[in-house]
């Protein structure tokens, strides 16, 4: 049984997910994780930007790795 994720998430959270590779409809979708390094909340949602570089939506967020 999955415990589910609640948002936000706190900074130093390593999480894994998906991320669409455009914002077309029907775009692929590549695997990503990280580390969080900062919490964005605006009109779109909650983003999540990580160590590697890259930001995720709260949406995309599969996993909250221990």
């Amino acid at each position: 049984m999955s415990v589910p994720i609640v948002h936000p998430l706190a900074v130093g959270v390593s999480v894994a997910g998906k991320k669409p590779t455009c914002a077309c409809k029907g775009g692929n979708k590549v695997p990503v994780s990280g580390k969080i390094l900062k919490v964005i909340k605006n009109h779109t949602g909650t983003w999540y930007y990580l160590d590697i570089g890259t930001t995720i939506k709260s949406e995309w967020v599969e996993t909250v790795i221990a």
